[in-house]
């Protein structure tokens, strides 16, 4: 079976301080089939942690390439390949790729539309 080239360039801008409109990902947006598992294993009781790493694993299934920000030897701040491998280290980068492969949109501030920001509650994300 072969899959349907269907992109979706993700802007990183804002994700962290200094990111400007030049950091995008390149991402496969999630099938129907990928849409069920993740709405299954959000209702399935489970941890935090075990979420966080389902939202790594599917944010590194569908990454494709990208372009971002990272430090030289020198402390500059230089554009270069972002890699798969990349989003171990980038929480904010994981989290705004797992919208948008999941169908939610991001507003301009970074945040997914339909996160609720009470300090008194976890977020939420409704794609």
């Amino acid at each position: 079976m072969h899959r349907p080239a269907i992109t979706k360039r993700v802007s990183l801008e804002g994700v962290y301080d200094g990111w400007t409109k030049e950091a995008y990902a390149i991402v496969m947006p999630i099938s129907y089939a990928g849409k069920i598992e993740i709405n299954n294993y959000g209702e399935a009781g489970k941890t935090q942690s075990e979420l966080l790493e389902f939202e790594l694993k599917i944010a590194k299934e569908h990454f494709l390439n990208g372009k971002a920000f990272f430090l030289s030897n020198s402390g500059d701040s230089i554009l270069e390949d972002l890699s798969g491998e990349d989003l171990d280290s980038m929480v904010d980068l994981t989290q705004r790729l797992f919208v948008a492969i999941n169908g939610g949109t991001v507003d301009p501030k970074g945040l997914p539309i339909g996160t609720e920001t009470s300090p008194t509650k976890t977020p939420s994300i409704e794609p």
